[in-house]
Parts: structure tokens; sequence; C-alpha cells
């Protein structure tokens, strides 16, 4: 595999992102998406990163998170999805990949494309017919309808509480005007 281009730095907030190999489902039931979000917490916890918003779907995840320590933000998805895909395979018996590559990721370079990376990820269950409109409650209230999608209040530091109080808002906003479609909408 070529080399990653993304460098991870301290302070900073990356898009990470992985499907299903041949875009089947890497979450098939409740049990299993409680189970991703126990390992990233620790992960992202022993790793000192921040998650500040994601989004599971039956097939694919996405996590905006910010790097708050030395450790590459990269690892998260590492140590948390291999982990994952062990006791996946393991529970139902199967073998080989889970994921269909390593994961993706983008840093996050301005507080717009911070906003708007929320607003996309917050609007990935509606985007993929899973839910009407966002926060919609489903048959759970930790995953409705299947699928987790939250704005995580983990710690924030320095500069960046306003920028979190923003993600808040814009997720707030987001709910109420999905349904006239005037925002979570990328070009």
């Amino acid at each position: 595999m070529p080399p990653r281009e993304v460098t991870f730095v301290q302070d900073h907030y990356y898009h990470i992102y992985n499907r299903g190999v041949a875009r089947q489902s890497i979450f098939r039931e409740t049990d299993n998406y409680l189970f991703f979000l126990r390992r990233l917490k620790k992960c992202a916890h022993d790793l000192n990163v921040s998650v500040i918003a994601y989004c599971l779907l039956p097939n694919h995840y996405h996590l905006l998170v910010r790097q708050d320590g030395f450790e590459p933000a990269g690892l998260l998805p590492q140590r948390c999805c291999n982990s994952y895909a062990k006791a996946f395979n393991k529970r139902y018996g199967r073998t080989g990949a889970l994921f269909e590559d390593r994961y993706q990721a983008i840093e996050v370079d301005s507080e717009a494309y911070l906003l708007q990376v929320c607003r996309y990820i917050h609007a990935n269950p509606v985007r993929h017919g899973l839910a009407s409109q966002l926060g919609e409650s489903g048959p759970s209230p930790i995953i409705p309808n299947g699928l987790a999608c939250a704005t995580a209040s983990l710690s924030i530091g320095h500069s960046s509480r306003r920028t979190f109080r923003q993600l808040r808002s814009t997720a707030t906003s987001c709910r109420r005007t999905l349904s006239d479609k005037t925002i979570c909408r990328l070009n």
C-alpha cells in the first residue's frame, strides 16, 4: 500500500471513515454498535484523542476527532477496528477482512470545514435513507433505527471551546432544518 498522505499532529482535527468489505454490513445488531462504541471510547481515552462527532451506519462509519496528545489519531481506527473485526469474526464464525481497506483520513484544516464535516456526519443517516430526519427516535435511544450518530460531549480544550459550542449549535440547527434540506447538503 502507498504511504498515508495525512500527517497526524497534536491539536488538529481529522475526519476518519471506512466501510465494510464489498460494502457489506459491519454492524448486524445493536450489540455490535455498543461494542464498537465501548472500544472507541477506551481507545480514544488511551490515545488522548477527543471524539467530537461520530456516525455508525450498517456498512460504514464516520468519526470527527481531535488529536489532543502526541500519539497519532490514526492509531484510533487501527486499534478500535482491529479488535472490533476480531470480535465480529469470532461472533459470526467468519474469517478474513471486515473492512474494505485501511481507514481514510482527511485533515480538517479550517473552522468552516470543521462545521461542514460535523453537518455531513450528522446528515449521513438521512442521506442513506436510514432516517427521515436527524435525531429521529427509533427502537433504542442509544441506537435509533440501527445506527448511532452523535456529537460527543467529551473534553475540549483551549480555543476550541467556541468551535465546540458552534458544533453543538450546528447539530441542533441541522436537526431542526434537515427536513427542509437547507442544511447538511454537500456540493
